[in-house]
């Protein structure tokens, strides 16, 4: 599952997501203000109308906290993503100019178009009681007639409820690869919804340059080396 570190940092900005007062499912943090979640997870009874509704106003909270930190806990206001969101099972969560004190750093987004072979899920089961959180892990199994990306069982169970909205990474390099909307136990698979697809209907959803090449290191010290220029005075010096 990559390194350690790498897995505390999305446990760290995973949240708790509590709709009208009740625990209803997870959200990642993705900026300095914006989380994202599955928008179901946002869903009310509303007396008024008799039927569900996305509520306006919801709390998260991080129970992992910063580093060396304790619990965040603040106000978030979903974002109005306009008329063509309403068929991808997705909201944009805004904590506001003012960062909420002990919030944690973003997790990164997964640049590149193409899927990695196996992915984890991180969220909060509605089943816990102190919040630790649930890692799964999974085969990718390619995409589905609505844009989302199914996902393989690996062992005996999949994810919970409680586990929507929470982010996925790729194992390796524990970058958001998208969202969890969907499962069925009698399928043996889940289902999430790609960055690419978040993209299209958020575009200000931060994103990596996709740097290519034998391995991302290589790629990235390709550049890096360039960028600095050749510094021997014997040589020139040349910046």
């Amino acid at each position: 599952m990559g390194d350690d570190g790498g897995r505390a940092a999305v446990m760290r900005a995973t949240a708790a997501v509590f709709a009208a007062g009740r625990r209803s499912g997870s959200a990642v943090l993705v900026d300095d203000r914006h989380l994202i979640t599955a928008a179901h997870v946002l869903l009310r009874f509303d007396p008024d109308t008799g039927a569900k509704a996305l509520v306006e106003e919801v709390e998260v909270e991080f129970p992992a906290g910063p580093a060396g930190g304790t619990a965040c806990r603040a106000a978030a206001f979903r974002l109005d993503l306009g008329p063509g969101s309403g068929a991808v099972d997705v909201a944009v969560l805004d904590l506001g100019a003012k960062r909420p004190a002990g919030l944690p750093g973003p997790i990164p987004v997964w640049p590149a178009a193409r899927m990695a072979d196996r992915v984890a899920v991180f969220g909060y089961p509605l089943a816990e009681g102190p919040l630790s959180g649930v890692w799964r892990e999974f085969r990718v199994g390619g995409p589905t007639t609505a844009g989302a990306v199914q996902l393989d069982w690996v062992g005996d169970a999949g994810t919970f409820p409680g586990h929507s909205g929470g982010p996925v990474v790729d194992p390796a390099g524990n970058r958001l690869a998208g969202i969890l909307v969907e499962g069925s136990e009698a399928g043996r698979f889940d289902r999430f919804l790609p960055v690419t697809l978040i993209a299209r209907v958020w575009p200000p959803l931060p994103r990596r340059w996709l740097m290519t090449g034998a391995g991302q290191a290589e790629a990235s010290d390709h550049f890096t080396r360039r960028a600095r220029g050749q510094r021997s005075a014997a040589r020139g010096g040349d910046l």
